[in-house]
C-alpha cells in the first residue's frame, strides 16, 4: 500500500510519521471489538442474528472513538508539522479506519464461525491486517488527495 503512494510521500516526508499511528490504534481498536465478539460466542451469548445490533453498537463506539482520537491526533499533527492539512489527513483517517475496525472486528469472526472455522484463531490477523491495510489506505490516499494544500 505505501508503495503505491511514493510519489506522495517523496514530495511530502513528514506523512511518514503518522503511518504507524494510524495503523496501530485502529488494529487495536479491532482487535478489542473481537474479543469482546469471540467471548461472547465462547460463552454462548452471541446468537446467530446478534451481529446486527453488535455492529450497530460497535459502529457507533468507532464512529466516537475515531472522532475523538482523530481530533487529538490531526491536532498534535497540525501543532508539530505546522500543516493543518496534515491534520486533517490523519485526523480523517483515524475515524474512517476506526469505523473500519468496527466493522471487522465484528464481521469477521461472524464469518468465520458460520463457515465452522474457530474465530479465535484467525479473527486476530485478519482484522489487524484489514485495518492496516485500510488505515494506510485512507491516510495516504486523503493525503494525495490534499498534496497540494500539504506540500
Amino acid at each position: 500500500m505505501v508503495a503505491i503512494f511514493e510519489d506522495t510521500l517523496d514530495r511530502v516526508a513528514a506523512l511518514t510519521v503518522f503511518l504507524p499511528v494510524v495503523v496501530a490504534i485502529s488494529a487495536n481498536s479491532g482487535g478489542q471489538t473481537l474479543t469482546l465478539v469471540v467471548r461472547a460466542m465462547a460463552l454462548g451469548s452471541y446468537p446467530p442474528g446478534a451481529w446486527r445490533s453488535a455492529i450497530g453498537r460497535e459502529v457507533a463506539l468507532g464512529v466516537v472513538q475515531g472522532a475523538v482520537l482523530g481530533l487529538v491526533v490531526g491536532l498534535v499533527a497540525w501543532a508539530w508539522k505546522d500543516s493543518a492539512w496534515i491534520g486533517v489527513a490523519v485526523g480523517v483517517a483515524m475515524l474512517g479506519n476506526l469505523v473500519v475496525a468496527a466493522l471487522f472486528g465484528v464481521l469477521l469472526p461472524t464469518t468465520l464461525r458460520v463457515v465452522r472455522m474457530d474465530p479465535a484463531l484467525a479473527s486476530s490477523i485478519l482484522v489487524t491486517s484489514v485495518t492496516d491495510i485500510m488505515g494506510l489506505f485512507l491516510y495516504l490516499g486523503l493525503a494525495a488527495l490534499l498534496i497540494e494544500r500539504i506540500a
